[in-house]
């Protein structure tokens, strides 16, 4: 329901964007922070790695990882704000829904 809400009013209605806007419609996913912390751990490609010095050539000591998701994954979050302190004349004004 978000992917295609986000695919009608955030995506042009340009040719270019027809992938992006079936992608947003079919592959949104919303996630609460304990989900996305275990998709990070156990959902990405993690690639070791090896630092090498040019002066003395391999380090074995030096290893690290490198994770890594899909090219295609998109993400973003979301942020916002109250000014419930703000003089009168600066607050935005109230939408009825």
């Amino acid at each position: 329901m978000l992917g295609a809400w986000l695919a009608e009013h955030v995506l042009p209605d340009e040719p270019v964007f027809a992938y992006w806007r079936q992608r947003a419609a079919q592959g949104v996913v919303v996630l609460p922070e304990e989900y996305y912390r275990y998709f990070l751990e156990h959902g990405t490609q993690i690639t070791p790695r090896i630092r090498i010095d040019p002066r003395t050539g391999r380090r074995p000591t030096a290893r690290y990882g490198r994770r890594s998701i899909c090219p295609e994954t998109l993400l973003f979050a979301l942020a916002g704000a109250n000014l419930p302190e703000a003089p009168e004349g600066l607050r935005p004004p109230c939408r009825a829904s």
